[in-house]
């Protein structure tokens, strides 16, 4: 592997000395703004930074000081689900649409046994799938995607002005 990065690459001294000096300031500011200093020419930060990486946005934020920080899409590790329909927005409010083009999409109308609770461990009734064509604004769904390979993914969202996956907000919202 060294031998074949070496064809391609070749040491460069100064610029490992400069980068050792940045770091060796950014580990006494505790790494505060450690990517536009070692990428002056980063003009933002691209990730998913929604559902379960929500956590580490306070993290990323201190790293990347004052670069936009841009959540441009919505996936799982079977499909991509939606894109960010105003990518300047902060990833706390994100607006995602559904790509139906992306897999098959089903949804399954979940109701609550028990109303008063807000528990993402309660028990549900189930209706028919209905099509994303036919999704209301505030109803909560089981999500059955389909790859068009044939694989299946079910994800339980609550699809109203903001969604959660899991309990983590996914901030997914739906157009008329």
């Amino acid at each position: 592997m060294r031998k074949a990065v070496l064809e391609v690459l070749s040491p460069n001294p100064s610029l490992a000395l400069t980068i050792e000096k940045k770091c060796n300031e950014l580990e006494s500011l505790d790494w505060f703004s450690v990517i536009p200093k070692l990428w002056p020419n980063a003009k933002y930060v691209y990730s998913i930074m929604t559902g379960s990486m929500q956590p580490y946005l306070k993290k990323l934020r201190r790293y990347a000081g004052n670069l936009p920080l841009v959540s441009a899409d919505y996936g799982s590790t079977e499909s991509w689900i939606g894109v960010n329909v105003d990518p300047s927005f902060t990833p706390e409010n994100v607006t995602f649409a559904v790509i139906p083009t992306f897999s098959y999409f089903e949804f399954i109308p979940l109701y609550r046994q028990n109303q008063e609770s807000n528990s993402a461990i309660d028990d549900f009734m189930e209706a028919e799938p209905v099509p994303l064509s036919q999704v209301k604004i505030g109803q909560e769904y089981e999500v059955v995607l389909t790859t068009f390979t044939g694989l299946s993914l079910s994800l339980s969202l609550s699809l109203s002005l903001s969604l959660s996956l899991f309990g983590f907000p996914l901030l997914i919202k739906l157009y008329e």
